[in-house]
């Protein structure tokens, strides 16, 4: 496995993978399915020529149709075929890192959440509209703060990113040949970067373990909050329905208590960021 496709594709493997099937014409799952190898096309000095993605040859009439630039199975790109990745990442960052925010932008975010949730439309329909997506802002917001506030600590103490890289399984469990080591240690901050900024920040048993790994502190109880959350995917992922169909009554008094849970949450954590030593 060459170091370009460990440093892009290994460490970050869903995340770059959706990206690619996207450029593809594919669905991450049709990707997932049918792909059989892929690699770098590259001189023995290491001059990158491109790369290539081989496909099986038994998949389906109508997935092979869709994928650009297929030609006997395989499609083969530019040098510059991962540049969007790279810029989508330093685009994350910067919106996380560059945005101004302070640790309790979260209080204003959700304050103006509980004014909207008061707002009367005057028509059924669309208030049903205006809960459900408020409700989903709550959510939002909570996976803003818990991203925003763990990725600019951690990028701005080598303390913290000593402590991130040291317990993060992704990092435990990287091996480098005794050639590579110096090179990776030059890119060590960006990967740690990019693995900081796949996580999904509102799994919050993965998350409540880097907090307390890395920051040395507890989450509050988390049970309430990932009910929530799993509402919240009903609200995304099937436009307020359950698996059987049915229709989820967000109401008013429904998401005054997800805003009320998520920002404890976001206090509770926040105090105790402030009170730690890291």
């Amino acid at each position: 496995m060459s170091r370009i496709k460990d440093y892009m594709i290994e460490l970050q493997q869903q995340k770059i993978d959706e990206r690619i099937a996207q450029k593809l014409g594919l669905t991450l799952e049709e990707f997932e399915e049918y792909i059989e190898s892929q690699g770098v096309d590259e001189s023995e000095d290491g001059l990158v020529y491109g790369f290539y993605f081989h496909f099986n040859e038994e998949m389906p009439e109508e997935v092979r149709n869709k994928i650009i630039g297929l030609e006997n199975n395989s499609v083969f790109v530019d040098p510059y075929f991962y540049e969007d990745e790279m810029s989508y990442y330093d685009e994350q960052y910067d919106a996380i890192h560059g945005g101004g925010h302070d640790s309790h932008f979260y209080e204003t975010e959700f304050e103006n959440l509980r004014k909207l949730n008061a707002v009367e439309t005057g028509n059924e329909q669309l208030n049903s509209i205006l809960r459900r997506q408020v409700y989903i802002a709550a959510i939002g917001v909570t996976e803003a703060f818990l991203s925003s506030t763990f990725i600019s600590r951690v990028m701005e103490s080598d303390t913290l990113l000593k402590k991130y890289i040291e317990t993060t399984p992704a990092f435990k469990e990287r091996k480098f040949a005794f050639a590579e080591v110096f090179d990776a240690m030059g890119k060590l901050k960006e990967i740690a970067k990019q693995e900081m900024l796949d996580v999904i920040y509102h799994n919050l048993p993965v998350v409540r373990g880097m907090f307390h790994d890395t920051f040395g502190i507890d989450f509050p109880p988390i049970g309430e909050v990932m009910k929530c959350i799993a509402i919240r995917h009903h609200l995304v992922h099937r436009n307020g329905k359950t698996k059987d169909g049915d229709l989820l009554d967000i109401n008013a008094t429904i998401v005054a208590d997800v805003i009320d849970k998520t920002f404890e949450l976001c206090n509770d954590v926040n105090a105790k960021l402030n009170s730690s030593p890291f």
